[in-house]
């Protein structure tokens, strides 16, 4: 529908908001994710943040999915917003991300024009930070066994109308992002930077396999 969210975007929304003020205390911080969900997108959010897990086993799904959400959105949300924090720039641009709140959460972007499109070209000294999944069958089956999980929760696949169109070996994009005058500084999978945060990983598997990759024009 065009007047709602990408469910991708809720789920990862979602995934902050149970964090926030639970995983990597001091490190992981979002008090916005909350504010830009819908009531019905909260309940289940509250649900997991009070720590008591549903009797009713279609509700359970929803919540241990929930719960294993979070540990993926703090490594990545910490890596993303670390790169940008270490290069302060005039202007920040986010690219295929819905519901992010770092304009208003994160103090060094408060004097930042903060676009939701890219025109023009990147200037001399510009940083990327790219999010991107590598090459897993882990991955794949992932993805079906969400959709085969939220079926038999009697609700809808939140990923089947938004398909996962590309992975990438960290050689690979580094190779794409030079072709672009983007140098790599650092790769990182989602499991080393959470336990450099000391997150206790449930699923490393899913965590290895997600990336952030910084690169400098």
């Amino acid at each position: 529908m065009p007047d709602e969210a990408s469910r991708t975007a809720v789920l990862v929304c979602q995934g902050r908001a149970v964090a926030h003020g639970r995983l990597a205390v001091g490190r992981f911080d979002d008090p916005t994710a909350m504010g830009l969900l819908r009531e019905d997108e909260r309940r289940p959010v509250e649900q997991v943040r009070s720590g008591v897990a549903p009797n009713a086993w279609r509700d359970r799904i929803e919540y241990e999915m929930l719960r294993a959400n979070a540990e993926v959105m703090v490594p990545r949300t910490v890596g993303i917003d670390d790169a940008v924090s270490e290069r302060p720039t005039a202007q920040v641009v986010i690219l295929g991300a819905g519901l992010d709140g770092r304009a208003w959460r994160m103090p060094g972007l408060s004097a930042v024009e903060v676009a939701r499109v890219l025109s023009g070209r990147s200037a001399p000294g510009s940083r990327l930070v790219v999010n991107y999944q590598a090459p897993a069958l882990s991955a794949t089956a992932g993805r079906r066994l969400a959709g085969v999980l939220a079926a038999l929760a009697g609700r809808a696949d939140p990923v089947a109308n938004e398909r996962q169109r590309s992975s990438w070996t960290p050689a690979a994009m580094s190779a794409l992002l030079a072709g672009q005058s983007f140098v790599v500084v650092r790769d990182d999978d989602l499991l080393t930077i959470a336990e450099r945060l000391r997150i206790p990983v449930r699923n490393r598997r899913s965590l290895r396999v997600g990336h952030i990759a910084v690169a400098d024009r």
